[in-house]
């Protein structure tokens, strides 16, 4: 008989998460599934997270019917460009539909389907070597673990990626994003989500409003974008006082009535900045024996809603190929999955700048936009499954 697979994945964002979650379902008696967080206790980053075609993932680790009580599903997306309406979009016929959940409910959800004991909390990854053997993970609580296959589901400063591999620093991509999120419901109707793009003294905003999660989970969401080389904080730790942003929703949407009451009822506006990974030659280790999900591998900007979606897919497609042993199972993975997240990613940042473009750009956006957005969409919201999933 063979000997179980221990597996180790540092990090317990929504992709770690998952992965632990299909390891312990597909490996049961084949794989030893470890999860080190370095919090000391649950606490959740960000705001609402979109799922599209990843629902579908979902499905299959028995959780649809779970998610969906705690999602908003809208049916409706509509655009505007300086108050003249461009399009809409029916999003329950765009392949898998829309689902809007707050992190904190998705991650609750996730953790509360795991056994207790593959979760180990304040396990703050200090040090990773690995040898033609195996890997070894020294944490800043004294401890010392061993794994035969090492997972890094870190993020975007993964310390996983910068001591194993050849990875630059994340770039600033040129966008700002201020967020609020709002308990209090301020959108008179749930089921659309809004975009709408205006130009104040000669430059682009991208504001958009829409809900995540239904009943006492709702959280009515306002995003306000722009360009801007300014450095913020990428990890949702940089705040912008009410005073402030309010000025700069007067200046930019001063009809935008969501805007100002999410302003207004939100427990904390968020000021971020919108950072990308640099490609990576390889999500594979130099022994063989490490590789990456998610943002540590491929961080994308937020513009198609795709983040947790490519996490969700990494940690499945990773969690099939481990659960069933393959000897080349970090080759598979990553021959299925690194070409199409680069795709995403450079579509992504793509939409950004088509976002918060002006003048004839916009006008050009705005024709093209009926067209460009369903087939966009057409190629990017495909099933994630094949054939034995």
């Amino acid at each position: 008989m063979a000997s179980k697979t221990r597996v180790a994945i540092v990090g317990s964002g929504i992709g770690g998460l998952v992965l632990a979650k299909t390891l312990t379902q597909y490996g049961e008696g084949k794989v030893e599934v470890k999860l080190y967080e370095a919090w000391e206790e649950w606490k959740t980053r960000g705001g609402s997270l979109g799922i599209q075609q990843s629902i579908e993932i979902l499905e299959k680790l028995g959780l649809k019917e779970t998610f969906d009580a705690l999602a908003n599903h809208p049916s409706t997306s509509k655009f505007w460009s300086d108050g003249q309406e461009v399009t809409h979009l029916d999003l329950g016929g765009a392949g898998p539909g829309a689902h809007i959940i707050m992190r904190r409910d998705l991650q609750k959800m996730m953790v509360d389907s795991l056994p207790p004991e593959v979760i180990c909390m304040g396990h703050k990854l200090e040090s990773i070597t690995e040898d033609d053997k195996e890997v070894t993970l020294t944490f800043a609580n004294g401890k010392v673990e061993k794994a035969d296959v090492v997972v890094g589901a870190d993020g975007i400063h993964s310390t996983v990626k910068k001591q194993l591999f050849d990875a630059g620093e994340p770039v600033h991509a040129g966008f700002r994003l201020i967020y609020s999120c709002s308990s209090v419901p301020v959108r008179k109707n749930p089921d659309e989500v809004h975009t709408t793009w205006n130009t104040a003294d000669g430059a682009g905003y991208h504001v958009m409003d829409w809900t995540a999660g239904a009943g006492d989970k709702r959280h009515d969401v306002c995003l306000l974008m722009m360009r801007s080389d300014e450095l913020i904080s990428d990890k949702w730790d940089s705040t912008i006082v009410k005073e402030k942003l309010k000025e700069l929703a007067a200046k930019v949407a001063p009809d935008h009535e969501v805007l100002h009451g999410a302003i207004d009822n939100a427990e904390m506006c968020f000021d971020w900045g919108v950072y990308i990974q640099p490609v990576l030659a390889t999500w594979i280790s130099p022994k063989q024996k490490v590789t990456l999900i998610g943002d540590a591998a491929h961080a994308t900007s937020p513009f198609m809603g795709q983040g947790a979606n490519m996490a969700i897919m990494d940690a499945w497609r990773l969690g099939r190929c481990l659960a069933a042993q393959d000897p080349d199972a970090l080759k598979n993975y990553e021959a299925e999955r690194k070409s199409a997240a680069e795709q995403v990613v450079k579509m992504s940042s793509f939409m950004g700048s088509m976002y918060t473009t002006t003048g004839w750009k916009a006008s050009i956006r705005n024709f093209v936009l009926p067209y460009a957005l369903p087939y966009a969409l057409s190629k990017t919201l495909v099933s994630p499954l094949k054939e034995g999933d």
